[in-house]
């Protein structure tokens, strides 16, 4: 899992919604991955809906 994916989502809580901007530098870096560009920043919109434990 991507970095600041993983910590951004770490801080929210089920029913909330958050917009998680990835610099290149904390995603994927300077190498082109998949289907990403060298230094793409990245942007999520992510809502919680449940916490499996």
């Amino acid at each position: 899992m991507i970095t600041g994916f993983k910590e951004g989502a770490a801080t929210l809580r089920v029913g909330e919604k958050a917009r998680l901007f990835i610099p290149y530098y904390i995603g994927f870096g300077e190498t082109k991955y998949g289907p990403f560009p060298a230094k793409s920043d990245l942007v999520f919109e992510v809502e919680i809906l449940e916490i499996a434990k």
